[in-house]
């Protein structure tokens, strides 16, 4: 069996913690997986119901999520890890223990994600958040057919050989497929694990063939060749929105409005925002002084880069 994969941390004090039976299940809960483990989990301004479920290819661990305030937790991993994640309802926002965005889903999403061993932040607003992340065996992904899923490949690849600390594959909408083959994914049971470990798995199968033909799309649109175009050029300091656009094929009004709908914030923060944690990354890893470092990651002058360190990160470079 594959083991929990999680360690995680809660900021707020737990106040009691059940474990619950096969039978047994919160009123207030949303989706009842009879097979799995089940524990439930209160604080003093949320309720957390966790339901796990293990085979040799995968875990499974669905989180329903009912609070009051912004939740924040944390959670450890001690290996290097392929999710495929499915945001139900609500939302969450991860990032690095450092605080560096990595994601936000929203409800009705689903995506790929793989991250290295390490600590990961999350944050939840108020309200009720529902997801279901699977882990996938790095022996089952080695083995998959790439010709059924040509644009994971890649990340798989640079998974399963450790060349990246995370790597996050498009948001995409679910659609009556998906619902259906999770709804048929809870309903599932067999009192013999590996026959009920072997339903889930076609379903996954299904699920992720599905979610590569939808992430195929979204690598082609102006917003994410904006993305990928930033990643690997923020250090020119001609980068501008007009010269993005105009790469990407399309007008600097629309590729912001498209990039807003799928990431949350305009081309130019994201920009921003790559620089400064390239800056920070530098900082930490070298002697280099803030006139050597601001060129580097696509900054025209030492006074603005000053200003944009401090008003995202809340202190000076450290060094110069």
């Amino acid at each position: 069996m594959m083991v929990d994969p999680y360690t995680f941390h809660f900021h707020s004090e737990v106040i009691s913690t059940k474990t619950l039976g096969m039978d047994e299940f919160p009123a207030w809960g949303q989706f009842h997986l009879p097979y799995a483990d089940k524990r439930q989990l209160n604080f003093s301004d949320a309720s957390l119901l966790r339901q796990s479920f293990a085979s040799e290819l995968f875990h499974a661990i669905l989180l329903q999520l009912d609070t009051g305030s912004p939740f924040d937790f944390s959670y450890g991993l001690a290996d290097n890890h392929f999710f495929l994640y499915f945001m139900l309802q609500g939302g969450v926002d991860f990032a690095t223990e450092q605080g560096r965005p990595i994601s936000r889903p929203r409800g009705n999403r689903f995506y790929v994600t793989h991250n290295a061993a390490g600590t990961y932040l999350a944050r939840c607003d108020s309200g009720r958040h529902i997801a279901l992340a699977v882990t996938l065996s790095p022996a089952w992904l080695a083995d998959i057919d790439t010709t059924m899923c040509p644009h994971l490949e890649g990340t798989i690849s640079r998974y399963l050989n450790g060349v990246e600390p995370y790597g996050v594959m498009p948001n995409c909408r679910m659609g009556k497929p998906v619902h259906e083959w999770l709804e048929a994914l809870y309903g599932q049971y067999h009192e013999i694990p590996w026959v009920q470990g072997s339903q889930m798995m076609a379903f996954i199968s299904y699920i992720l063939a599905y979610y590569d033909r939808l992430a195929g799309y979204k690598l082609g649109t102006p917003a994410y060749k904006a993305m990928h175009h930033i990643s690997s050029n923020f250090g020119d300091n001609r980068l501008s929105i007009p010269l993005l656009a105009d790469t990407c094929h399309t007008i600097p009004k629309t590729l912001t409005r498209n990039f807003v709908n799928e990431f949350g914030q305009t081309p130019h923060q994201y920009l921003m925002e790559v620089r400064l944690w390239n800056a920070r990354d530098i900082f930490q890893s070298t002697d280099l002084q803030v006139k050597e470092v601001y060129p580097m990651v696509g900054y025209r002058d030492e006074r603005s880069f000053r200003k944009e360190f401090v008003k995202l990160f809340g202190h000076p470079p450290r060094r110069g």
